[in-house]
């Protein structure tokens, strides 16, 4: 314990500063470069939807969902029009058979082992996934705008005792001209993504915990120091953190502290009870305590000598 409380406190706590800073750099660098598919990916689809809402999205649209599906996450993107008849495919990936893709609500269905198994098991869920009945082999999931980062470590999953693939959809509408433009993703995992993300959580970790200790132990020294319970101010420190040496720090503030031993002691107090020095001026002749800015003593009246 004296090895670890006579550690130099300022060099410790500038170490984890540092090292806590240079964490977070390395890590939104490195993140960075390990989810950059999916951040363009999410930046594209954030851009070309919101250019979509706003009318300006014009005769390029198409261009645009064209580069857009390039992305090995997407499946296809089509253009639909009120009779759901596919108007454009960026991918031409067939999985509208019949020039159309015509998506109904699962639990819709009312024959087929598969759907019905899906409707019994997943019926907090039903409303969100739909198919296509000419290509019933793919069932497709709604999705938030959000979906794509929380994805990226599971990729899609086929549904228990349901279709062969399942994809992730979303859509928006051309209030215009009625036509509807479907996005579908088949999200793939990340090689390594959760490993990562464990070990910048274990390192942070490990940090959090020598920054939480090395507080708990700065306060157990003052509080040594101070002539207080170590142990108490310790232990307090442990459990609140900043919150122990706050309160030391106030408790300080409001009593005494001796010039010469550094020991806390009740305000009332004249002399230090541990080496015995002067706390605080006091009047020659009744020994009362005289403030700076007092001119008399206020317990017998004599001439204060500090004026």
């Amino acid at each position: 314990m004296k090895k670890l409380v006579n550690i130099n406190f300022k060099r410790a706590f500038t170490v984890i500063i540092i090292a806590a800073i240079v964490l977070v750099i390395a890590s939104a660098v490195t993140l960075g470069v390990v989810f950059r598919d999916k951040i363009s990916l999410a930046m594209d689809y954030r851009a070309i939807t919101r250019e979509h809402r706003n009318g300006r999205s014009g005769s390029s649209l198409e261009n645009r969902l064209s580069a857009f599906a390039g992305s090995r996450d997407v499946v296809d993107v089509y253009i639909l029009d009120s009779s759901n008849a596919v108007l454009f495919s960026a991918k031409e990936s067939g999985i509208a058979r019949n020039g159309k893709l015509d998506l109904q609500a699962v639990d819709n269905v009312v024959s087929g082992k598969q759907y019905k198994e899906h409707h019994d098991e997943n019926r907090s869920k039903r409303s969100n996934t739909l198919y296509d009945p000419s290509n019933p082999g793919i069932q497709y999931r709604m999705v938030d705008d959000d979906f794509i980062f929380g994805s990226v470590y599971e990729g899609s999953r086929s549904l228990a005792g349901g279709a062969s693939r399942t994809y992730s959809l979303s859509y928006m509408t051309d209030r215009q001209t009625g036509n509807r433009t479907y996005f579908i993703f088949d999200v793939q995992p990340v090689q390594g993504a959760i490993v990562l993300i464990v070990i910048i959580a274990a390192i942070a970790w490990i940090i959090f915990i020598l920054y939480w200790l090395l507080v708990a132990l700065f306060v157990y020294k003052e509080a040594k120091k101070s002539k207080l319970s170590g142990l108490i101010w310790g232990v307090l420190a442990l459990i609140t953190n900043l919150g122990g040496l706050i309160l030391l720090l106030i408790y300080r503030k409001i009593n005494h502290i001796c010039p010469e031993c550094d020991a806390v002691q009740c305000r009332k107090n004249t002399h230090c009870v541990f080496c015995g020095a002067k706390l605080v001026a006091v009047c020659e002749k009744c020994g009362g305590s005289i403030r700076s800015s007092e001119a008399f003593c206020r317990h017998c009246g004599e001439k204060s000598n500090l004026q």
